[in-house]
């Protein structure tokens, strides 16, 4: 039998080099774009909660539009009211059909931090 370094040679001479350069290559590394994309992923925080809007009216008697959530699971917003401003001249009955359309089409609220050193996905 052939010392190993001379199997070692007659094995490569008689493998293609193109397999050799495939088999022997290094991994290429991520590129810089796709380390970005999971740090991004793991460094933002989404916090959601089921809701629906009701009518309230300012000092004023103008239709506003607030947000009530059914939990209190999103910490940013725990001692936060959200609500909307209507236009000047929007009346009670068009606020309520507003109320009523978002109320059918909009499941819960929800809030996206961006945690401190992540990276800018544009």
């Amino acid at each position: 039998m052939a010392p190993w370094w001379r199997r070692l040679e007659e094995s490569r001479r008689r493998t293609p080099t193109s397999l050799r350069r495939l088999v022997l290559a290094p991994k290429p590394e991520p590129s810089e774009q796709q380390w970005s994309i999971l740090r991004r992923m793991t460094q933002e925080k989404t916090e959601r909660s089921n809701c629906r809007f009701a009518i309230t009216e300012t000092k004023n008697g103008k239709p506003q539009i607030i947000v009530e959530r059914y939990h209190q699971t999103v910490s940013v917003l725990s001692n936060t009211v959200l609500g909307f401003d209507l236009l000047g001249g929007t009346t009670l009955e068009q606020a309520k059909k507003i109320v009523s359309l978002l109320n059918e089409n909009i499941l819960d609220v929800f809030v996206t931090q961006k945690q401190t050193g992540a990276v800018s996905g544009q």
